[in-house]
């Protein structure tokens, strides 16, 4: 796929006019697809609909997205007409314009150059959700996020640990795969007191959890939360599925402190140094059964004394394991 942020900021902002539909666009190799821009400078998606379909009209805080417009598009200096599903990334400031041409990048490749209506308004109901999820709340901290995808950047195999990973924050487990579960924990302070619920610590029969421990301090100078999912992304060029994965839990887990956050930065070689894996059953935990009437058990736990296990270990356990 072409580099949509060039693309996009390339093209000029065409001539102000009472209709909305008017863009400056080029059109994706091997597709009949557009990327555009609009009178107020802001980033389309003009994608050809050649069905008699129409679908209702989706106006989000900033996306808009309409079926079956007739759009006056300009290319090179020559203007033509025709009939597209209008997708428009609105009020917008510089960061959101490069988080929908990011995210609309996979919906592409995934669409292909002549989709049906069923697959448009799939691929509009994904990028819906990830819009809808930008309002909410955030569900856990940009600290805990980036050494979650810490993790996933420095494993073996980016692919496979990106498809263990929890689809909802809430999960009990940040990645988990057949009798396998990982427990990112990262800390500010340089101290290995890291917060559990005892139900992560008493898995199912048969399961096993690695907790994976590393200092994750604020750094000017380091690795920002964007980079490390750009980095990813290198990885995923001809899996836009995972793609997709990777923006959905972003968008879900930062919510609308997502923009702001992408600018927050970390010290990666600290917590490449940090980073450590250990046995959940050694680490300390409080003794059960639990008194009559007492449930959802959170404390803090100290792993300072606990034994960690080396890289041979973690080898013979396989599966995900394996590729810390």
């Amino acid at each position: 796929m072409q580099n949509l942020i060039k693309i996009f900021e390339a093209l000029p902002i065409p001539e102000p006019s009472n209709d909305s539909a008017n863009f400056s666009a080029t059109q994706l190799e091997g597709t009949s697809h557009r990327i555009a821009k609009d009178s107020s400078g802001s980033p389309v998606l003009l994608l050809q609909n050649n069905s008699n379909q129409r679908g209702a009209r989706i106006h989000l805080e900033h996306l808009d997205i309409q079926h079956s417009v007739r759009c006056r598009v300009t290319s090179d200096k020559n203007t033509e007409e025709d009939t597209y599903t209008v997708v428009r990334c609105i009020d917008a400031d510089s960061d959101l314009v490069r988080y929908f041409l990011h995210t609309i990048d996979p919906i592409l490749k995934t669409l292909g150059p002549t989709p049906a209506f069923t697959d448009i308004s799939q691929a509009i109901t994904h990028l819906t959700e990830l819009f809808r999820a930008l309002t909410q709340p955030p569900i856990k901290s940009v600290s805990g996020l980036w050494a979650e995808l810490f993790v996933i950047r420095n494993s073996k195999d980016i692919k496979v640990l990106l498809r263990a990973w929890h689809i909802a924050p809430e999960e009990k487990y940040d990645f988990s795969s057949s009798t396998q579960r990982i427990e990112v924990k990262g800390t500010s302070r340089r101290d290995r007191i890291h917060h559990f619920s005892l139900e992560q610590l008493t898995p199912p029969a048969g399961c096993k959890v690695v907790v994976a421990s590393l200092f994750v301090e604020r750094n000017g100078g380091g690795m920002s939360l964007g980079d490390m999912i750009e980095e990813i992304r290198k990885d995923l060029v001809s899996e836009p599925d995972l793609q997709e994965r990777l923006d959905r839990v972003v968008a879900s887990t930062l919510g609308n402190a997502l923009r702001q956050s992408l600018t927050s930065r970390f010290d990666r070689e600290l917590a490449k140094e940090s980073l450590s894996f250990f046995d959940a059953a050694t680490v300390p935990k409080i003794s059960q059964p639990l008194p009559s009437g007492i449930q959802d058990v959170h404390f803090k736990s100290n792993l300072n004394q606990s034994t960690s296990l080396n890289r041979n270990a973690l080898m013979e356990e396989g599966g995900i394991f394996a590729l810390l």
